[in-house]
């Protein structure tokens, strides 16, 4: 029973991330970004937003990844192919490679069934994660900072300016809507990477990434 518990979460991770990616908004050039990097004639920027997941308006918190955005830009008329697997983070010198946006929303998928009651068990650890709904004053204030809170906030529902409240967002579609697609793609473009990384943000010396393309390759260090 525990085998087929695993083997359907596996076939959902597989199936979210075949979901359709739009990415980030992205920024004018890699210079808005915190660290920026030209590879011939494409520009790279990135930013680490440690655990936190940020969207429109709204925040989420994924305590066993580290968050980062990442930019392309070339010309008009050149597509770039896109291969998370292109982009390795070292923190404090060990190599990660990212995991899937499937996997990734996994643990919240696994958290809400927790909240609600027994649904879909198995056994062993694939991921965690608390749903924070819209920004928090403990949260980083800016890409990078040294001192984020690493005690999530509560969560809580929003209220639209005639004092309806809004739903929160679909922690699933969100994740894999934000996360850096996949494939041949025309620039500007971003989106998020996530690596598997439990523990406080203040034990993070010293992060940067690895970019290695038939583009060429660049480090960016992002702290």
């Amino acid at each position: 029973m525990r085998d087929l518990s695993r083997i359907a979460l596996l076939i959902v991770a597989a199936s979210l991330s075949l979901l359709h990616a739009q990415g980030t908004k992205t920024r004018n050039n890699p210079a808005k970004y915190g660290a920026h990097v030209k590879i011939g004639s494409v520009g790279l920027g990135a930013d680490l937003w440690g655990h936190f997941i940020p969207l429109e308006g709204e925040t989420l918190k994924a305590d066993s990844y580290l968050v980062v955005e990442v930019a392309l830009f070339a010309s008009p008329n050149i597509k770039v192919d896109i291969d998370p697997g292109q982009f390795v983070l070292k923190v404090n010198g060990q190599r990660i490679l990212p995991n899937s946006p499937g996997l990734v929303t996994l643990g919240f998928v696994d958290s809400d069934m927790r909240e609600r009651g027994p649904r879909l068990i198995a056994d062993g650890q694939i991921g965690s994660g608390d749903i924070s709904v819209g920004r928090d004053p403990t949260q980083p204030k800016f890409p990078g900072d040294s001192n984020p809170a690493d005690i999530p906030p509560p969560r809580r529902t929003q209220t639209t300016d005639n004092g309806l409240q809004k739903e929160p967002i679909d922690p699933v579609k969100a994740v894999d809507e934000a996360s850096l697609p996949e494939g041949a793609h025309a620039t500007p473009i971003s989106g998020y990477l996530f690596y598997p990384w439990r523990g406080k943000l203040k034990r993070v010396k010293h992060v940067e990434i690895e970019y290695t393309s038939t583009l060429g390759s660049a480090t960016l260090t992002l702290r």
